[in-house]
């Protein structure tokens, strides 16, 4: 595959390397991480951040809880590297369970059960 002047710059990387046929790791921009999880219907790291802060969880608690690792929790809510769809849904399943309710749509958003409308 030859990459066109119109394709993004990490496709034409990638392209250039497996034309190439080596191996390539990208890192891409804070506003892509997450998109895994959150592509998924899962979570966002604001839901995951305003989540915590609505049952005054720590990241060490909600980690704790969801089987996880603090720094995994930290990094996804400050859009500095993307979650794993398993530890994605360990999270959401450990948040609602915490009675935290997930509005998902057009404005995915968090309350606690029973407080809306």
């Amino acid at each position: 595959m030859t990459p066109g002047p119109s394709e993004p710059p990490t496709d034409r990387l990638i392209a250039a390397h497996e034309a190439l046929g080596v191996a390539c790791v990208v890192f891409t921009s804070g506003e892509d991480h997450g998109r895994e999880a959150s592509e998924a219907g899962l979570l966002t790291p604001d839901q995951c951040r305003a989540a915590r802060a609505l049952i005054g969880w720590s990241a060490y608690r909600l980690a704790a809880v969801s089987e996880t690792y603090a720094h995994r929790v930290r990094n996804y809510e400050r859009s500095m590297a993307p979650l794993s769809l398993e530890d994605a849904q360990a999270i959401r399943g450990a948040l609602e369970t915490a009675g935290i309710e997930f509005t998902d749509g057009a404005a995915p958003n968090v309350r606690l059960m029973g407080t809306g409308p």
